[in-house]
C-alpha cells in the first residue's frame, strides 16, 4: 500500500502551514481533507497557532509572595481589594494572628 504522505508532501504541508495557510486550503492544494492535514501536522509535532494559555485566577492576583498576611480585604468582585499584609503568625504561614484565628477557629468565623 502506498502512503498518501510522501516525504515531499510531508515537507510541503509543513511549509504551507508555516506560511499561515488554513488547513482547508492546504488540503485543497494537496488533494486531501482538512482533517488529514491536521493529523499529519500533529504527528509531525507542528503547532498550528501560537495560542496563548488561558488566563488563570493567579494572573489577576496582586503579588502573593509579599511575606505578609494573605487575607483578602475589600471587594474582590469589584476589583478594589488587597491583602492584609500584616506580619504572619507562624513562619511559613499565610495569615496574621487575627486572620489565622478566623480561618482555623470555626467559632470566630464571620460568614
Amino acid at each position: 500500500m502506498i502512503s498518501f504522505w510522501t516525504p515531499e508532501r510531508a515537507e510541503i504541508v509543513v511549509e504551507l502551514a508555516g506560511m499561515g495557510l488554513l488547513t482547508r486550503e492546504i488540503g485543497r492544494r494537496l488533494g486531501c481533507t482538512r482533517n488529514a492535514v491536521i493529523g499529519r501536522l500533529y504527528r509531525q509535532g507542528f503547532r498550528m497557532r501560537n495560542t496563548p494559555e488561558p488566563p488563570t485566577i493567579y494572573d489577576r492576583l496582586p503579588n502573593v509572595n509579599t511575606g505578609g498576611c494573605r487575607w483578602i480585604t475589600g471587594d474582590v468582585c469589584g476589583g478594589e481589594w488587597s491583602y492584609c499584609g500584616a506580619r504572619v503568625a507562624q513562619p511559613g504561614g499565610s495569615w496574621c494572628a487575627t486572620h489565622r484565628g478566623r480561618v482555623f477557629d470555626k467559632r470566630k468565623a464571620d460568614v
